[in-house]
């Protein structure tokens, strides 16, 4: 719209001076773009018709408008109509070959100029080959210009090969040629002639290696005439003292490996890329990393492969590209903005096509480099990460666990880093929110025969779960540890994860739940606890609607409704039996109920009571009045009764167990944390009609199978307990929870219907 405003208005419909207006002679690309578009409207279809250049006095915008004119699907029509055949087409780009900036682009045209003819052809390739090939006025820009000039005239690329080469081998060959031939008198030609027809002959070497087709380059590689031209031109110059010379050759080098489909020529020149990538200048380094990566890209170099053949000399080829990875991997904090582009730019595309496999350590570099705020001004840095890493994540499951796996040392580094450090300035809480949001499941796309789960048996469905137990295991590290600012970072961290309960993560749901609650007894900081309190009330609300989701997947999956505790699926067929159920039902409680009373009157007077031997050796242990607590759980036992909450026993162990100072126990004590964590919501799933409850003050009330447990596990003894009474109250316990059980499956299915 800006453009025809421009156009139609201050330019008045002239094209040639909207070129002038935009700067042709400085910003020729953008010019190129602004007239690609103007050309490409149909609004000004009359207007490119109307188009008049006069050859005989070409101007820079007139070449910028014959070039923009080419590229438009028009294009051939378009050039019939200023040059009738090729010879017409040749004359004006000898006319003009001294107009280094109307010859460029007017060699560009070749490509939509008819080359039918034969002799026009021919005239083409001498132009090319006197008046800017071997020519010192022609600039090297304009060298590639003429090089694919010469490939669209010639139309066959070993004839092609085959006049460069002799080129080449004339520009190289002149000073020596000279010198015999003149002998002693002859003047000898200057160092800086040598050096600008050894740079002349390299800029027609790179150009020509760079038009290879890729379908041919097996054969060109091999090809005696594309060896010659390295040999004569390249390899004499790769020990050059001038910089500029001595990286042309090292391009020509890495494009003729390249070309090399077998990877034989890139596997034995490997070793001086790497040198030339450490010792060089930084314009070479920058070239030859680049061409490193390459290299990764195209050929592989991969472990396996190189495990399979043994020892061999593939094994060497996958050390050096071991080398290649960690060299990029130190170039990501490299104090040259240029090298770090390098670097993330080749890691990205080596890590998305999996051409190496995804490193926890390389990952978290790339994190923290992201995120750093020295490279908050490269835009070309930030842009490549901020496309790579969604991209990295969705594309397969493994990319995420990996990024699991660098999320508990990426806080680590940065938690720790010292003040003086621009790592300090880093937002954790951001980082960790950015890894958390790139592992989410639900954003995912999982691809045809892509597996969920590595080699260990991780889903990569419940990356979220494993993500809070690490951040709470950290917690519970760093209150041992008295940190409270990495506590308060950690807490922040957790309040940001949303978890759902399903069948598959139930267990872990729980597991959460009494992490979150350890933390809390150990926890001594007031915000760290409200953050642990909102986080374990969160998992005890979504385990609440645990058996609504379980209920729900079953009956997709199966169209039963499957009770967990031993309940049968009612149906119309057996509603008799569930009558003949009923009055059994009553007959037990009946049962229950004379058994309880004969309970009280013998503890009443005395027959039955508990060893006060076991008493008094658990007291040696505990507390006093968990003593005391304890004592009044074996009566409320006997009696039937449930209103007696049993001490936690996660915490009495942990306020038992001892500080361990060193990092090397850290994954001892948290293996034993989770073993006892798994242990109690073992012993808490014994009943599954009787949920634990949560009492106002926030802690669960243990159910009465859990105070039997617990009451087992702090020694006590029942073999001093009336035999005949035990025999009857467990004969009527059983029958009450195999009646009760019945009922509940009858009403959950009655509701159900």
């Amino acid at each position: 719209m800006l453009l025809a405003g421009w156009l139609d208005g201050a330019c008045e419909g002239n094209i040639f001076a909207l070129c002038e207006l935009l700067g042709c002679n400085d910003r020729e690309e953008d010019v190129l773009r602004a007239l690609r578009v103007v050309f490409a409207s149909e609004r000004h279809k009359t207007l490119i018709d109307a188009v008049q250049i006069d050859l005989s006095a070409v101007q820079h915008a007139d070449v910028l408008v014959l070039r923009a004119m080419a590229d438009t699907q028009r294009g051939e029509a378009f050039m019939d109509k200023f040059f009738a055949n090729t010879i017409e087409y040749t004359n004006v780009i000898q006319y003009y070959s001294v107009d280094d900036f109307a010859s460029r682009h007017l060699l560009e045209l070749c490509k939509s100029v008819d080359m039918g003819d034969e002799a026009g052809r021919k005239a083409l390739e001498n132009v090319v080959r006197t008046d800017f090939l071997s020519s010192h006025h022609v600039s090297d820009q304009t060298v590639a210009y003429a090089v694919r000039a010469m490939r669209r005239a010639m139309l066959d690329e070993e004839a092609t090969l085959r006049i460069l080469l002799e080129i080449v081998r004339q520009d190289i060959l002149a000073d020596t040629i000279d010198e015999n031939e003149d002998g002693t008198d002859a003047e000898a030609p200057s160092d800086e002639d040598r050096e600008w027809r050894n740079l002349r002959a390299l800029n027609v070497v790179k150009e020509t290696l760079r038009i290879c087709k890729q379908g041919e380059s097996s054969a060109a590689a091999s090809n005696s005439l594309c060896r010659s031209l390295m040999e004569v031109a390249v390899v004499p110059q790769l020990l050059c003292v001038r910089e500029d010379i001595r990286q042309i050759a090292l391009e020509c080098l890495g494009l003729f490996c390249l070309l090399d489909r077998s990877g034989t020529e890139a596997k034995t020149n490997m070793p001086l890329f790497i040198q030339a990538s450490k010792t060089d200048v930084p314009s070479i380094q920058e070239l030859t990393s680049q061409v490193l990566v390459d290299f990764l890209m195209v050929f592989d170099f991969s472990t396996e492969q190189a495990e399979r053949n043994g020892d061999g000399p593939d094994a060497s080829f996958s050390h050096m590209a071991e080398m290649c990875v960690d060299m990029l991997s130190e170039n990501l904090t490299h104090a040259d903005g240029c090298m770090r582009s390098i670097a993330v730019q080749g890691l990205s595309r080596l890590l998305f096509v999996r051409r190496i496999t995804p490193n926890p350590t390389l990952l978290s570099r790339m994190l923290i480099v992201h995120h750093n705020p020295t490279t908050e001004d490269d835009a070309q840095l930030r842009q490549c990460l901020s496309v790579f890493f969604p991209a990295f994540a969705m594309s397969a499951p493994a990319n995420r666990l990996g990024l699991e796996d660098s999320f508990k040392q990426t806080c680590r580094i940065l938690t720790s880093a010292p003040s003086t450090s621009p790592l300090s300035t880093i937002p954790v809480l951001q980082v960790a929110q950015f890894i958390v949001h790139l592992t989410n499941a639900t954003s995912a796309t999982r691809k045809q025969g892509m597996p969920s789960s590595d080699d260990v048996g991780r889903s990569a469905d419940q990356i979220h779960e494993r993500l809070a137990e690490t951040v709470l295991h950290e917690i519970i590290d760093a209150v041992e540890s008295d940190e409270i600012n990495i506590c308060r970072t950690y807490g922040r961290i957790l309040t940001g994860f949303r978890l759902t309960c399903t069948s598959d993560n139930q267990g872990q749901i729980q597991i959460l739940r009494k992490l979150a609650q350890s933390a809390m007894e150990e926890s001594d900081d007031k915000r760290l606890t409200l953050a642990l309190k909102r986080f374990r009330d969160r998992m005890t609300a979504v385990l609440d609607k645990a058996p609504a989701v379980v209920v729900q997947e079953n009956e997709a999956n199966s169209g039963e409704q499957l009770i967990e505790g031993g309940a049968e699926v009612c149906s119309p067929e057996n509603v008799e039996a569930d009558h003949e159920d009923a009055h059994s039902a009553k007959d037990a409680e009946d049962a229950e109920e004379e058994v309880q009373d004969d309970a009280d009157k013998r503890h009443l007077s005395g027959d039955a009571h508990p060893n006060e031997v076991i008493l008094e050796e658990a007291s040696e242990v505990t507390a006093p009045s968990e003593v005391t607590a304890l004592s009044e759980q074996g009566s409320s036992f006997e009696t039937g009764k449930k209103d007696v909450a049993t001490p936690s026993r996660l915490s009495l162990e942990s306020r038992s167990k001892p500080v361990e100072d060193s990092s090397e126990a850290t994954p001892r004590r948290r293996s034993t944390r989770l073993s006892n964590l798994r242990d109690s919501i073992h012993t808490s799933r014994t009943d599954v009609d009787e949920p634990s409850a949560v009492s106002e003050d926030g802690f669960e009330t243990t159910s009465e199978s859990e105070s039997q447990s617990d009451f087992e596990d702090e020694n006590y003894d029942y073999r001093n307990f009336d035999e005949e009474l035990q025999d009857d109250f467990v004969g009527a316990k059983v029958a009450s929870n195999r009646a009760s059980q019945r009922r509940s499956g009858r009403s959950r299915k009655s509701l159900a219907r």
